[in-house]
């Protein structure tokens, strides 16, 4: 049941055992198939489904996109020729990143962090739907 109170939507679930499990297989479901790490996704249903706060949330989904990210690694072992120059780089510029991030994320609030999540989330969106239709 949705109810509205003040700005925050709650989602009463009577099994959440049932929907975390539902949530949980589709989100592997797309890893395999398309190679998404997910992150889009776990955020959102952590958050407003699962009702955990954003900040829990984007720290959950970081480790179950790593261990999904081993898993789909180890599928892949053997089977492609890896571009380690390129890989190198772009390895050491997302962790330099995300440790830009770190510090940056405990400042701000969580409510306004929800927010630039939801924006960035419609973004990428309407680029991916500009890419495969117009382009």
């Amino acid at each position: 049941m949705l109810t509205d109170k003040g700005n925050q939507i709650n989602i009463e679930v009577k099994n959440l055992k049932s929907l975390s499990i539902i949530i949980a297989l589709f989100v592997g479901v797309l890893t395999g198939l398309v190679g998404i790490g997910g992150g889009f996704m776990i955020v959102p249903a952590l958050s407003i489904l699962l009702s955990l706060p954003i900040k829990n949330a984007i720290a959950s989904s970081l480790l179950i996109i790593t261990v999904n990210a081993f898993m789909g690694l180890f599928g892949y072992l053997g089977q492609v020729n890896f571009e380690w120059n390129k890989l190198i780089l772009f390895i050491v510029l997302t962790f330099l990143g995300s440790l830009i991030a770190i510090p940056l994320s405990q400042k701000i609030e969580a409510v306004k962090l929800k927010k630039y999540f939801a924006i960035f989330l419609l973004f990428i969106s309407c680029f991916m739907i500009w890419k495969e239709f117009f382009v």
